[in-house]
């Protein structure tokens, strides 16, 4: 059977006005998972990721650290289904459903883009009425159409590469998820509880034939753990 690893890109740089760039710890994150999948000693027959910079930057460290060892040099093939959901749609759209359904003063509104933490809470909220499949809004991506985005690109991965391949994609959290979801066939719920789990510059892994795609590992990140002496894990 072939090999998929799905990466997540290193930590975002959250609250800050460009979201979409790998964080000082994100960079060490990254620069982490370099070193460990280049200690493995894997080639990798194909590397692919999205489109959004913190994916790309992720992947770039990657590359870097493989090319004196790689020729020639991998190269990066770009998938826009790879891309994350668009999470400032999501929250303009479905906050004021949380806010008419739950009890509002649980929420602290003015720091949800502050406080990470503000943010799961209410982000939470928000992602159970979207996969929930009850409410459609013109223009954003439902939970239903990210999952068939993801798998069509998976499929694609795979026909492009054909049998017993090893395949790289750096992607993001939802991605990840959603292919773990088409794997096990888990609800949308169940689903969210595992992305919650999903680490910056994780590993998770899935095998692959004709007939089935199916999870080998998730969500290592091991590599993060005593990194130069530190652990270096996040989650957001």
């Amino acid at each position: 059977m072939g090999d998929i690893y799905f990466v997540r890109h290193g930590q975002a740089s959250f609250g800050e006005d460009n979201y979409d760039r790998i964080s000082e710890t994100g960079d060490l994150q990254s620069c982490a998972l370099a070193e460990y999948l280049c200690n493995t000693g894997i080639t990798f027959d194909s590397i692919y990721c999205g489109t959004l910079d913190r994916q790309q930057q992720t992947a770039e460290r990657f590359i870097n650290r493989a090319a004196p060892r790689k020729s020639p040099p991998y190269e990066l093939k770009f998938r826009p289904e790879l891309n994350e959901y668009n999470s400032r749609e999501i929250v303009r759209h479905y906050l004021p459903i949380v806010l008419r359904e739950e009890t509002p003063h649980i929420f602290n509104l003015q720091e949800i883009y502050r406080d990470k933490k503000a943010f799961q809470k209410i982000f939470h909220s928000i992602m159970l009425k979207m996969v929930s499949g009850k409410y459609e809004f013109s223009g954003v991506e439902s939970w239903e159409s990210f999952q068939t985005r993801v798998r069509t690109a998976i499929k694609k991965i795979i026909a492009e590469n054909g049998a017993g391949k090893k395949i790289l994609v750096f992607s993001s959290g939802g991605p990840i998820a959603a292919a773990v979801q088409a794997a096990l066939d888990i609800s949308g719920e169940a689903t969210l509880r595992l992305m919650w789990q999903i680490a910056n510059a994780s590993i998770t892994r899935f095998k692959y034939n004709a007939e089935e795609f199916s999870l080998h590992s998730f969500n290592n990140y091991s590599h993060l753990l005593f990194y130069k002496g530190k652990n270096i894990t996040t989650f957001r």
